[in-house]
């Protein structure tokens, strides 16, 4: 997952980043454009960052790469924030030559319990590991009995890594394929196996 998505998400990282450091300009019809180049890697992108206010806190972005001497303008990514930013899904599109559906990200903010949460789906059209994610879940509020937590489901496998733990303590892992069971292992402040 960690090189999939650094290797994927360079780019689109990179230039959402960069936009930053310039001022939109308003294009009519409640949309802004942020348009920049900027160096990365040893070549020069140009980026189209659109974002059209479609609600009360709900804004519906677009955003468009180029790479000068290499890909056209193609959309790389696109989504929507909600709620004052407090949730948010992106489609992030590869292969800036024959671009396809990538990755769907998901992120949730609970301004109730502190709880946060971002998932990354593989979307791939005819891959073999389309639906695999990996969710991470952080309790900011101290409203559950773990503070991290990690999703990871394999679907060709039909099974979810669950792992839950506190920064300073405990936790305890549900793995149905490693453990051939459903049972939650668990583990001490000294990171040695106890009973749950």
């Amino acid at each position: 997952w960690n090189t999939g998505l650094t290797l994927n998400l360079a780019i689109p990282v990179a230039s959402f980043a960069e936009s930053f450091r310039y001022q939109a300009e308003f294009q009519g019809n409640s949309t802004w454009l942020w348009s920049y180049e900027y160096p990365f890697n040893g070549a020069t992108f140009r980026t189209e960052l659109y974002g059209t206010i479609v609600g009360v806190g709900t804004v519906e972005w677009e955003m468009y790469i180029a790479q000068d001497g290499g890909f056209d303008k193609v959309l790389w990514c696109e989504g929507a924030t909600r709620d004052n930013n407090a949730t948010a899904s992106w489609t992030l599109y590869h292969k800036p030559y024959n671009p396809q559906p990538y990755m769907q990200v998901d992120y949730v903010k609970s301004n109730s319990t502190g709880v946060e949460s971002i998932r990354y789906t593989n979307i791939i059209p005819g891959n073999a590991d389309k639906g695999n994610y990996i969710e991470y879940r952080a309790d900011n509020g101290g409203t559950l009995d773990y503070e991290k937590f990690y999703d990871i489901y394999q679907i060709t496998d039909d099974n979810l890594l669950e792992i839950q733990w506190n920064e300073e303590s405990n936790g305890r892992v549900r793995d149905p394929k490693q453990y051939q069971d459903n049972e939650w292992h668990c583990w001490n402040e000294d990171f040695l196996d106890v009973d749950c």
